[in-house]
């Protein structure tokens, strides 16, 4: 021994040891979560054409307010703001979309954290 010892290479940050591709499949699932969200809100607030005869499409199902047959309570109620948009799936979309986005927070800010 010539009593030299190699010091351990500094990491920056993010960067790991790994030789494998392991945030694909974060990253994958950050994507699908984020299409899924951008689907489900440009559905929602379309308002329009989600019911065809005795089938309602999920994200308005059950609808509270609406002026399809379905429709629990009535055509939209009068308390609404006129400035705000309506569509009966804002009455509903928000639990599934607040489940979901607990379900993956994790993943979410893991993702954010390590891509910046």
């Amino acid at each position: 021994m010539n009593g030299t010892a190699a010091l351990p290479r500094k990491n920056s940050f993010g960067e790991t040891m790994r030789a494998d591709l392991w945030w694909t499949q974060p990253l994958l699932v950050f994507l699908g979560l984020s299409t899924f969200i951008v689907y489900s809100t440009w559905a929602a607030f379309q308002g329009t054409h989600y019911y065809f005869g005795n089938y309602i499409s999920p994200f308005y199902s059950p609808e509270i307010f609406g002026n399809s047959p379905h429709s629990w309570f009535g055509p939209k109620p009068s308390w609404w703001p006129s400035w705000l948009l309506f569509s009966p799936a804002l009455f509903i979309l928000w639990a599934p979309g607040g489940f979901r986005l607990t379900c993956y927070c994790k993943t979410c800010i893991a993702i954010f954290f390590i891509l910046r």
